[in-house]
């Protein structure tokens, strides 16, 4: 069966398994600028120069003895199934792709006609019920990949542990597995491990999103989409997603109690700032998104998406920060006082901005 979705560097620096959905196209962007100091002109999947791949016939004896020797650095990364497998639904679903048609010719009109999915009109840019569309959807994820009806599954939503276990049970080991939900620790992480003819500052780099503008933009908070029976199916379809890479699943937003556990306290204060107007300096431990002092074990900020968030506590001056809004009330303590003078979120910070005025 060989290494499917298997990418190398040209300079054999290091392989990595492609997980669609996992910021992939990123990753490969960084693979190539690697090597030659500028990004590929273009979707990097397209590519097939530059780059070896597991695609290109004369890739893959290359690929092959790298991975079954054990000689290259490898690596995959995973995101959230739950954000996951949306991200798939208004990208390859709703969106017109790059070359100005629907993903995968009649899949729409089958989805539309037999599971009554919609997708926003002829060009994906009218008002439509994203979530009963969406579930309707998950719905048809879930027969592609149970029954194989009324097709084989998309690899843009069948399960990351199959993408990945496929090269292991081939020969093949990982030095590194990260979540997208924690890109720059985990992906400093692999470039720290390995030697690339062009650095690589992660801090600089742009998010390759190949499927931006191509449909409609999520509309409401990622748990909004998923009722009981939603919630059923994803355990149903990625179990061992979950299992393996201990999400949980009884939070499609991923605001889970971690930070807690994390703190040892019931609440904490942070100061968030874009990622891009941080600088960080000296050695950290990393686990997931959140990264500690490697002497004491002090928690001192967490990197999650494009925000740096600083805890208060770690500053020379902590009161030199208010908070502005205080998030995830709902699981609030019914013996803390009310701040009256913040915001306040039941789950996560509502809009875009970072701003609460």
């Amino acid at each position: 069966m060989g290494f499917p979705g298997t990418w190398m560097t040209e300079s054999a620096s290091v392989v990595y398994r492609v997980v669609p959905k996992c910021a992939c196209s990123t990753i490969g962007q960084i693979m190539y600028y690697s090597d030659h100091g500028q990004f590929y002109d273009g979707d990097i999947h397209d590519a097939t120069t530059g780059l070896h791949k597991w695609a290109l016939d004369a890739s893959q004896p290359v690929i092959e003895r790298s991975v079954r020797g054990r000689e290259v650095y490898a690596f995959t990364c995973v995101r959230n199934p739950f954000t996951r497998i949306l991200s798939s639904f208004f990208d390859k679903i709703c969106g017109i792709q790059r070359n100005g048609k629907r993903y995968r010719g009649n899949l729409v009109p089958l989805l539309v006609q037999k599971y009554g999915v919609d997708v926003g009109g002829e060009d994906g840019r009218q008002e439509f019920d994203q979530i009963a569309s969406f579930r309707r959807f998950l719905l048809f994820a879930r027969d592609t990949i149970r029954w194989k009806k009324p097709m084989e599954p998309d690899i843009h939503w069948s399960a990351m542990s199959g993408h990945i276990s496929t090269f292991i049970v081939n020969g093949g080991r990982y030095n590194q597995i990260f979540f997208t939900e924690a890109f720059n620790s985990g992906m400093q992480v692999v470039l720290d491990n390995i030697t690339v003819k062009h650095r690589v500052d992660l801090a600089t780099i742009p998010r390759f999103n190949e499927s931006e503008g191509h449909g409609p933009k999520r509309a409401h908070p990622v748990e909004a989409y998923f009722d009981d029976l939603s919630m059923h199916l994803m355990w149903e379809i990625y179990k061992r997603d979950f299992q393996l890479f201990r999400y949980d699943f009884d939070n499609p937003g991923n605001k889970c109690m971690d930070c807690r556990k994390n703190h040892g306290a019931l609440f904490h204060a942070s100061a968030i700032f874009p990622d891009t107007a941080v600088t960080i300096t000296g050695a950290v431990g990393t686990y997931r998104d959140r990264s500690f002092c490697p002497i004491c074990g002090s928690p001192v900020f967490a990197h999650i998406e494009d925000e740096i968030g600083i805890n208060l506590g770690c500053l020379d001056e902590p009161d030199r920060f208010r908070p502005t809004y205080e998030l995830w009330t709902i699981r609030r303590e019914g013996w803390l006082p009310r701040f009256p003078w913040m915001r306040h979120y039941e789950k996560n910070r509502e809009g875009d901005g970072r701003g609460e005025g």
